[in-house]
């Protein structure tokens, strides 16, 4: 008996595997037949869509209610199985491989919207099926085809719609405001606020304005032209400079390019008439031009001194700085640097920003290069990190991908923005400090089919503009240009064919659907910002800074000055235990940090922001200490704890937080005075033997105490007062009450014992 096995490979459709087994019947030239079934090996190689698992948090959430997608996936599904059903009966005569070509030609098809019979004769020419069927099964073939492309289109078609009328109706909200809270442009009314209780009628000066739900960071290259003309800087917190390109020296090796930031209508003028701050970033793409620098310390301070120049000069908020490729080396000394940096911007402005740019990790070269920074230490000198999730390509890519995939996937990888992030978040930095790098910039691909598989291992970068003038908008004879959107990369996409040629590109760029879904991926992980590199690559098209408006911008409500009118009757006086009362609670609001006050009008949440002029006018206001609210521990513990329930409160909360500092302040500085007078008594008294050992012995208990008072005021300064920004009252959460506690005891301790220790140690001796 002579037997062959015939074991057709079966396809691996995305994460579910279809495991097809193909019986072919043993010829025998006897009368019997044996038939033997054998599973095929998997291929790893297939990019349907339809039965693809979903990826990330936020998709995991919302699948089971998309029902059009789902019904569409179920519609190729079904076609797919149809196919293979005919293939098993002897139908039709074509292997898996071509099948899988078939369903890939259907997604493109459908991502391309084209509705019309020619498209899908093509895709049956193509694959020569009227060949391997009879007409019937093609005429059933594709009849099939045409209600699911149509099905899915017009699911496509309408998510687009939904998003765009999304769009535009929170557009109107944010353009009937129009400018930021830091423009003198912005709206002011004026509102009563009446308490019938203590009969005080409080008239409120404000400014209904803009402002950004998280920060929002431009980056402008010195090569760019004059894009910055056309920004909308009512929704920037800041436009980064890029920049100064340091060189071994400190000093900067574009000095012209700074010049043209600086010149008359240059971008810093223009965007500081606008009310944006300004960063400048401080780069090189040089290891050995950065390890010289790090390990120079006349170096340093030549970099320091021209960035005092350029603060000064032009007005700097804030400087990046951004170290291609940092050794594990010059780990200790990057440390260093930061710390001289930060300790300098803190002596000419404490509100001025430090941040780090860092790369993401899409390769072990990148894990090495994240291992040459030691966070623990750098995390109270940064104000935030620059992640640069807008370029993650390894070094030699195997598939085309985009340049910034959201959620993980078999296909494309665990190296995305989504691990990324998890990544830092995991003990390494607050998520908070964290900052995700979206770009304006495409990458164009030379492949050989749309699965992803390359051709060259070589890309170019294509501007937003550029994208849409050259391929989207322009009709080139003899060229096919197919658009469509990947749900797991969050990104857009382009197929282009070259009709005659048959050359294949496929260009991956952000649109207004990935930034859309990107955006709000920030805000419900609580990242601390975006930021765009190559903004101003966009210049001619509104849709991206629309969708930044409609996503990152709220209305907020700003009191600038307030009135109050008495009645009849007086404020009751405080007692002395109602101050106790309030100090407890403005103590408890300082640990919430990162406070908010309800708006009854829009009926949002809106940041309590410190501003030192407008808070002066409410410490000589009669309800300074009336307008107090304490702290609710339950509501801390859902998460609503730090919502005060109004405007006034929120003012009211910083005035006296100033007047604490105050007080702490004074008590600091004198008691180091006093502790400083009283040592030098005492070392005269012992050093000429004068006085009684009672005395001597009063006055180091009196440096005990007023040591005691020293260390509880300056920890009671620091962390209460509003302008300083990086712990305590005026902080965005990163507070450490724990560590003033225990710095205070633990002095103590250390005080104790020193004193024990040295108690006998100093006994006058009888000299000759």
């Amino acid at each position: 008996m002579n037997k062959r096995i015939i074991t057709i490979k079966s396809v691996r459709l995305r994460e579910i595997f279809i495991v097809l087994f193909m019986i072919l019947v043993v010829c025998q030239k006897e009368a019997t037949a044996q038939i033997q079934i054998k599973p095929s090996t998997i291929n790893l190689t297939d990019t349907l869509k339809f039965d693809k698992k979903t990826q990330g948090i936020l998709n995991k959430i919302v699948q089971p209610i998309k029902l059009k997608e789902n019904r569409d996936r179920n519609e190729k599904n079904r076609i797919y199985q149809f196919i293979m059903g005919l293939i098993q009966k002897g139908q039709l005569n074509i292997d898996s491989a071509t099948v899988n070509e078939i369903m890939i030609q259907l997604d493109t098809i459908d991502a391309a919207n084209k509705l019309n019979q020619k498209s899908i004769d093509e895709v049956i020419s193509a694959n020569e099926l009227s060949k391997k069927a009879s007409k019937a099964i093609l005429d059933s073939l594709k009849t099939q085809m045409t209600a699911v492309i149509q099905k899915s289109a017009n699911s496509n078609d309408q998510k687009k719609r939904e998003l765009i009328a999304k769009v535009n109706d929170d557009l109107k909200k944010i353009r009937s405001v129009q400018y930021s809270c830091a423009s003198d442009l912005a709206h002011c009314d004026t509102a009563v606020v009446q308490d019938t209780v203590k009969k005080i009628t409080t008239t409120l000066y404000r400014k209904i304005c803009l402002e950004p739900k998280i920060k929002v960071i431009g980056w402008y290259n010195s090569w760019m032209k004059q894009q910055y003309l056309n920004f909308n800087y009512n929704y920037l917190s800041a436009l980064n400079l890029y920049g100064y390109e340091l060189s071994a020296n400190g000093q900067c090796q574009n000095p012209d390019g700074l010049k043209k930031f600086q010149g008359k209508g240059g971008v810093i003028e223009f965007a500081q008439s606008q009310a944006c701050d300004i960063h400048l970033t401080v780069y090189s793409k040089s290891p050995t031009e950065i390890s010289r620098f790090l390990n120079n310390e006349k170096a340093q301070k030549t970099l320091i001194a021209e960035l005092d120049t350029l603060i000064g000069k032009d007005g700097l908020s804030g400087i990046n700085i951004y170290f291609d490729y940092l050794k594990m080396a010059d780990k200790n000394a990057f440390v260093q640097f930061v710390s001289q940096l930060r300790t300098n911007l803190r002596s000419l402005n404490r509100g001025l920003q430090l941040n780090i740019s860092i790369p993401s990790v899409k390769d072990d070269q990148s894990l090495a290069q994240i291992n040459a920074y030691d966070f623990q230490a750098l995390n109270p000198l940064v104000d935030y990190y620059l992640v640069l999730t807008d370029r993650m390509i390894e070094k030699n890519p195997n598939i085309s991908h985009a340049l910034s995939p959201l959620f993980n996937s078999d296909k494309y990888g665990k190296h995305t923005i989504e691990s990324t992030m998890g990544f830092y978040n995991n003990g390494k930095i607050p998520v908070s400090k964290l900052i995700l790098t979206v770009s304006y910039l495409g990458i164009d691909w030379q492949v050989n089919d749309f699965s992803g598989s390359l051709k060259s291992r070589s890309w170019k970068d294509l501007e937003y503009a550029d994208i849409f003038k050259n391929y989207i908008n322009k009709k080139v004879k003899g060229q096919s240009v197919v658009q469509g959107f990947d749900p797991d990369q969050v990104s857009a996409y382009l197929n282009i064919i070259d009709d005659n040629s048959g050359k294949k590109e496929q260009i991956w760029f952000e649109d207004f659907r990935s930034l859309y879904l990107k955006y709000n991926w920030a805000l419900e992980n609580g990242l601390g910002g975006v930021s765009i590199r190559g903004l101003g690559y966009d210049d001619g098209y509104s849709e991206l800074w629309n969708i930044l408006g409609a996503t990152l911008i709220k209305i907020d409500t700003v009191v600038v000055d307030l009135k109050i009118t008495k009645a009849d009757t007086v404020l009751p006086p405080v007692k002395m235990g109602d101050y106790l009362k309030i100090f407890i609670a403005d103590f408890e609001w300082a640990v919430a940090a990162d406070l908010e006050y309800y708006n009854a009008e829009t009926k949002t949440t809106c940041d309590c922001v410190y501003n030192a002029d407008t808070i002066r006018k409410y410490q000589s206001s009669p309800l300074l200490w009336h307008e107090w609210q304490p702290y609710n521990t339950k509501a801390a513990i859902k998460d609503t704890g730090n919502i005060l329930e109004n405007p006034l409160r929120c003012k009211c909360l910083f005035a006296r937080w100033d007047i604490y500092a105050s007080i702490f302040w004074w008590s600091w500085l004198i008691s180091l005075g006093a502790m400083a007078l009283l040592f030098l008594v005492s070392t005269q008294l012992e050093r000429y033997k004068q006085g009684s050992g009672k005395t001597r012995y009063i006055l180091k208990l009196a440096q005990s105490l007023f040591f005691v008072i020293f260390i509880f005021a300056i920890s009671f300064w620091l962390y209460l007062s509003p302008s300083v920004a990086l712990i305590g009252a005026s902080s965005s959460g990163s507070n450490i009450g724990i560590l003033f506690i225990s710095l205070f005891f633990g002095v103590m301790l250390g005080w104790i014992i020193n004193s024990w220790y040295n108690k006998n140690k100093r006994v006058p001796k009888n000299l000759p």
